[in-house]
């Protein structure tokens, strides 16, 4: 991406490094923990159209509920194992292994079908394919360079071989030496939409299997662009619409896992970066402006597990776009922009934006250049613009949102002036009363990264009468965690103020504030952090006459009880750092 030197100079310094600015390392728990499998049903999949006439009648007692396509986990977990004999799979390895010496195509296509309806009916026979060799009959048919061309073939086979990765481990590794991950990534190189739909699918089920993190390193190494190569689904019509909805989800779910994986190199993150436009637009064409919309059904959804699902039977507008390869972060936005109004039906289930959203809030860690990135394509109006729906956004994804904000404000100043030209104080005040201790916690965790500005910043703070909200919900607040991220916001808020900024702080009982939470019992780093902001204030009450050795704010040093505290804490405190800063405070500004 093109910047200028300015700001490539911004970019490169990270914000106030003397101040506490969190980012958060710790990955969240994964939204996805089974591997899924492809249910075959005839009014949900395309098989038919393909197929003879007496298979094209749609099952009229087929659900066309999309959230009902979801099986939970306790109801895998009571599915069977298949009693199918296996002399019935043999038999359907005979007669194909006999139309592919015959050349018999379309006798093939007719068995294959067959085949995707018995492995993608419950009880799969998986256990019963392995014991054949048609797991590798059936990756030969989807070998981009297999002796098998026919395209109706291969989607069908393909079909078959994503639910064969849904198998065990071991299952898995036989499939893996016959060269399962370079021909799964041949095909998603195709841009074969259709066959996509399938291999998608497959290549997912892979990347969820955790007993082969290998395999996950192998396909950097193998296809460095591979996310290139999944965004390019985002924007490529289909003649499905079914297929189309389905293919999203599945590319979101592929660059969900791949995103945590350990982003070892530069290349890997840049990858990663390519699909932050796409993931934003999905995010902004799904925002609920109405009530009763996919978000506010968020909590009526499985949050862990996206197990095993039928094909998406929605009848919404197709996503529509060119289908040209994105090159960069602002080619790629200019892309998306144009399949927008195409796009305005809701159709991904909560769980895929969550995936969205969460994907967006790891990758907002730590770069200023990736956060430079996310405000040139407006990441922050998505997210404010989700904040201002307030308490009806399910509090998963709310805490996605608070804390992708959270990471930006991590950012440089010029970056930090850009959230506070939207007013994002403005959207912040009402969750500081959120009945979810872990949302005022990273509310207050994002207004210490705001708060740790400049003096222009901080001038923001302060007229968004931020400093009293804080003061006040401090008072009430029974959650030593978010007490904790107050403090750290209101002793940021000092780090840099001028004097008149300090006298207002002082004004408003800041000291006292301070003194009230001297206790001994609190955690080093937060007595740290107090003693700090009670420095920076001692520090601006100096007289700028060098002959007076009078300090503005004595009385109230003394008054609020800091110096009594302090002299508390030099004595009993332990800590090396406490004692040296306490140490310093008492001889600079204390009285006897």
């Amino acid at each position: 991406m093109d910047i200028g030197q300015d700001e490539a100079q911004l970019v490169l310094q990270h914000k106030k490094d003397q101040f506490r600015v969190e980012i958060r390392k710790k990955k969240t728990d994964s939204l996805i923990q089974q591997k899924r499998l492809k249910l075959f049903n005839k009014n949900l999949t395309n098989l038919d159209s393909f197929s003879d006439a007496d298979n094209s009648k749609s099952d009229q007692n087929t659900t066309q509920d999309p959230q009902n396509n979801i099986l939970s986990q306790q109801q895998i977990q009571q599915q069977q194992v298949s009693t199918l004999d296996v002399q019935v799979i043999r038999d359907i390895e005979s007669r194909l292994l006999q139309c592919q010496k015959d050349n018999n195509i379309e006798q093939m296509r007719s068995i294959l079908i067959q085949l995707v309806k018995i492995v993608g009916t419950y009880p799969s026979p998986i256990n019963q394919m392995f014991m054949t060799s048609l797991p590798k009959f059936v990756i030969s048919i989807v070998n981009k360079h297999g002796p098998v061309n026919d395209p109706k073939c291969k989607n069908y086979a393909a079909h078959i071989l994503a639910n064969l990765t849904a198998g065990t481990p071991m299952q898995l590794q036989e499939l893996f030496q016959l060269d399962l991950i370079h021909i799964l990534i041949e095909q998603i190189q195709s841009k074969d939409v259709e066959l996509a739909d399938h291999v998608i699918w497959a290549f997912n089920n892979v990347l969820i299997d955790n007993h082969q993190p290998e395999n996950l390193v192998r396909i950097f190494q193998e296809r460095p662009l591979i996310i290139e190569d999944l965004c390019y689904y985002f924007t490529t019509s289909c003649n499905n619409p079914n297929i189309q909805f389905q293919l999203i989800s599945s590319v979101i779910l592929s660059i969900y896992c791949l995103s945590r994986i350990h982003k070892t190199t530069q290349s890997y993150y840049n990858q990663l970066r390519i699909a932050i436009p796409y993931l934003a637009k999905l995010l902004d064409v799904h925002h609920p402006k109405e009530p009763n919309t996919v978000i506010n059904s968020m909590s009526s959804l499985p949050n862990k597990n996206k197990s095993m699902i039928l094909s998406n039977n929605s009848n919404q507008n197709q996503m529509n776009s060119e289908n040209c390869k994105p090159t960069n972060l602002q080619s790629t936005n200019s892309n998306i922009q144009k399949s927008d109004q195409q796009v305005k039906q809701k159709f991904l289930c909560s769980v895929d934006l969550k995936m969205c959203a969460l994907i967006i809030t790891d990758l907002s860690e730590g770069d200023p250049r990736v956060i430079s990135d996310m405000l040139k394509i407006q990441v922050d109006r998505i997210m404010l613009r989700y904040l201002e729906q307030g308490i009806d956004v399910n509090e998963h994804f709310l805490t996605f949102v608070i804390r992708t904000l959270a990471n930006m404000s991590s950012g440089n100043e010029f970056q930090t002036d850009q959230l506070l030209q939207k007013d994002i104080y403005s959207y912040l005040n009402r969750f500081l009363e959120h009945p979810k201790e872990q949302i005022r916690k990273d509310v207050c965790w994002l207004i210490s990264n705001l708060s740790a500005g400049n003096a222009s910043q901080i001038d923001v703070f302060l007229n968004k009468n931020m400093l009293q909200t804080l003061i006040q919900r401090l008072n009430v607040e029974q959650s030593i965690h978010v007490k904790k991220e107050i403090l750290f916001a209101l002793s940021n808020a000092t780090a840099q103020a001028t004097k008149e900024q300090i006298n207002k702080m002082v004004s408003n009982g800041l000291l006292r504030v301070f003194s009230d939470n001297l206790d001994p019992q609190y955690e080093t780093e937060l007595l740290i952090e107090i003693l700090e902001g009670i420095e920076n204030v001692m520090m601006l009450g100096r007289s700028d006459d060098l002959n007076n050795n009078q300090n503005a704010y004595s009385h109230e040093f003394e008054g609020s009880g800091c110096q009594r505290k302090i002299q508390y804490l030099y004595y009993q405190k332990s800590d090396q750092t406490v004692v040296e800063i306490s140490d310093r405070i008492l001889r600079s500004y204390g009285t006897n």
